[in-house]
């Protein structure tokens, strides 16, 4: 059975781990940072117009101070749409998979003040774009991703012994932490794996790792991921 490493948070990487043992895949999991939430009280959204989450984490910090305000929210790919509707978002719009298609969609709706609710760290300041539409667009910035420790003795054994047959990426942010946290011993193996990341920008952060190789998703998500890992093992 082919093994692959998981670098996400814990509790996503076990349902990820859950849905690929059907296709043949046993997973070990170092979840490379950790989610640390941001918002002490909930947010003044008395002046907002609609909500922007370009991933399902910032719904969790926000939702973690109750209920889903009335508001529509437009979400980055289906995940966070998913998550979003689950949460009680009477009005989810889908933004394509990325930011950039989601920016586009932002902008057709022509919103007068949205708000964004996002991580510290983003890909692509969203909110500027809109402001220099006229958008009265703010940041509401809810949670922190941070570097969660080393990898712990299993993951280290296995991939010193080669058992590691692949490494899956969700984010730029986990692969830019992966290349930063993994073990220098580690190289000589990485250089003979497979990397599997969810967009070209996780991809592109990897390239100090030496893969053997890099190969993207279709779409930002996680069946994609999946279709990918199973390419992968044929």
């Amino acid at each position: 059975m082919p093994l692959v490493l998981l670098t996400r948070p814990r509790r996503q990487s076990d349902a990820f781990a859950a849905e690929i043992a059907a296709d043949g895949w046993d997973a070990l999991i170092w979840p490379v940072m950790e989610i640390v939430h941001l918002l002490p009280a909930p947010p003044d959204l008395s002046d907002a117009d609609a909500l922007i989450f370009t991933s399902a984490r910032a719904l969790e910090a926000l939702l973690q101070h109750g209920p889903p305000p009335a508001l529509p929210a437009y979400c980055v790919g289906p995940a966070t749409a998913d998550a979003a509707r689950r949460a009680g978002f009477d009005e989810v719009i889908e933004g394509g998979g990325d930011a950039v298609r989601l920016l586009a969609v932002l902008k057709a709706a022509g919103l007068s003040r949205p708000a964004h609710v996002r991580g510290r760290d983003i890909a692509m300041d969203i909110s500027a774009a809109l402001r220099d539409t006229g958008a009265d667009a703010r940041d509401i910035v809810a949670y922190e991703a941070r570097p969660a420790g080393p990898p712990g003795a299993r993951v280290d054994a296995a991939m010193r012994a080669g058992r590691i047959d692949a490494v899956a990426f969700f984010s730029p942010r986990t692969a830019a932490l992966f290349a930063k946290a993994a073990p220098y011993a580690w190289r000589p193996r990485l250089a003979t794996i497979e990397a599997a990341a969810i967009s070209a920008a996780a991809a592109a952060a990897l390239a100090p790792v030496g893969f053997a190789n890099i190969s993207v998703a279709e779409r930002p998500d996680g069946a994609a991921m999946r279709a990918l890992l199973r390419r992968s093992a044929a």
